[in-house]
């Protein structure tokens, strides 16, 4: 009696474990893949993080400034856990990998709009590229990968963009 109870156990907790989200940043081929920072002039900010494994996930944070008297005084912040289909997961880390072998920067700035910072995973370490509205001529910036990427992360995160 003891040997099955044993087994429900261990297959219990086996099953509890692989729920856990693997987003470690220092593996070389899956963890965490990337971040993605948005940051809008009036709406606060978004941050997206893929991480890849057995099963994917989109964890995602809007960080939210809260005016009192119309002044920031304090931020909210909502969070969200997409839980990625294979396919999902497939097709934001072909994203991933086409927007890492070609992003650039440049100098396009502006008043308002939104800054995009990019953190792809480059072996054990990270490297970060920050561009102004990427959607502003994006086919003309060679952005355009990095727009798709930056709007599937908000369709599947749930937040609006």
């Amino acid at each position: 009696m003891k040997i099955p109870i044993f087994f429900l156990l261990f297959f219990s907790l086996a099953a509890l474990a692989q729920a856990e989200v693997n987003c470690a940043k220092y593996e070389a081929f899956k963890g965490q893949l990337f971040e993605l920072e948005v940051t809008t002039s009036f709406r606060g900010k978004y941050i997206f993080h893929f991480c890849y494994g057995e099963q994917s996930y989109l964890i995602s944070e809007f960080i939210d400034p809260a005016p009192v008297s119309g002044v920031p005084t304090r931020t909210l912040t909502h969070t969200s856990r997409a839980e990625l289909t294979s396919k999902q997961a497939i097709n934001l880390k072909k994203l991933y990998l086409s927007v890492q072998a070609g992003i650039r920067t440049d100098d396009y700035r502006g008043m308002d709009g939104s800054i995009w910072c990019f953190r792809p995973k480059d072996g054990f370490s990270f490297s970060e590229t920050c561009l102004w509205t990427p959607e502003v001529k994006a086919e003309e910036r060679g952005l355009s990968k990095l727009v798709e990427l930056g709007h599937q992360a908000f369709r599947l995160s749930g937040f609006s963009e």
